[in-house]
């Protein structure tokens, strides 16, 4: 199976972006998501619209059969959810994104209120496992993943009308999205287990600071054999070492 990851992030010394995309990573590397190689992830804080454009046609033309979008940052929503790339205010609606291989997952992490005003010209636009056993569980991520069914997945922070919040130890979905995988039972964790099982622990860290933020997620409603998986259980019992930053 040919897949890749984009890991995109917005900083600009408010949000703790960095600490999100390295836990990402870090858990795609690890064998419980998938030990993926660092060659098949490309991470980058604050791209451009340019650079951003290039990467996409070139994800495009090589043909995966599975894509991986993370984004950590500022958003909002006007008709659909937008994302901003970098300090300059460059944004790009979740089409923009979308249909870069057959099987795709996006993962928003960033608000989702409505924009009032969004210009025409801005919408046009951590090691590898050396375990033994991390070949052979490649095998059996790629396999699942090539036998669910084709579908454009995408899961959100929060709710249209709604802010995602970070309170410094990076953003709280992301954060509660990861730890989901670190306990769960089965040989594989569904990407849908692991948003039901990030959503109210999100709502209830919201409620703590006097916030709501209700994650949403896009999915078609396929039998669990034909849904995407987010992590693999390599072991029994897991420690929590995608939060150790």
């Amino acid at each position: 199976m040919k897949r890749f990851a984009i890991l995109l992030g917005h900083a600009d010394g408010q949000l703790s972006t960095n600490k999100d995309l390295f836990r990402m990573e870090k858990f795609l590397k690890s064998d419980r998501g998938g030990a993926w190689y660092t060659s098949e992830i490309h991470s980058e804080i604050n791209i451009s619209l340019h650079r951003l454009s290039i990467l996409l046609n070139q994800v495009r033309n090589n043909h995966y059969d599975y894509v991986l979008l993370y984004f950590s940052g500022h958003g909002g929503y006007k008709r659909s959810t937008v994302i901003e790339l970098n300090p300059k205010g460059e944004t790009v609606s979740e089409q923009f994104l979308s249909g870069l291989a057959f099987r795709q997952l996006n993962i928003f992490d960033c608000c989702r209120a409505p924009l009032q005003e969004l210009s025409e010209e801005s919408m046009s636009a951590i090691s590898f496992s050396n375990r033994p056993d991390s070949c052979a569980i490649r095998k059996l991520y790629d396999k699942r993943i090539m036998s669910a069914s084709k579908q454009q997945m995408s899961l959100y922070s929060c709710s249209i009308g709604e802010c995602s919040y970070d309170f410094g130890a990076g953003g709280i979905f992301t954060t509660h999205f990861l730890e989901s995988t670190n306990n769960f039972f089965g040989d594989y964790l569904l990407v849908s287990q692991a948003y039901v099982a990030s959503c109210a622990p999100t709502l209830r860290e919201a409620q703590v600071h006097g916030k709501t933020q209700t994650p949403d997620l896009f999915m078609a409603k396929l039998p669990v054999a034909n849904q995407l998986i987010i992590a693999v259980n390599d072991m029994p019992c897991r420690s929590n070492e995608y939060f150790n930053y």
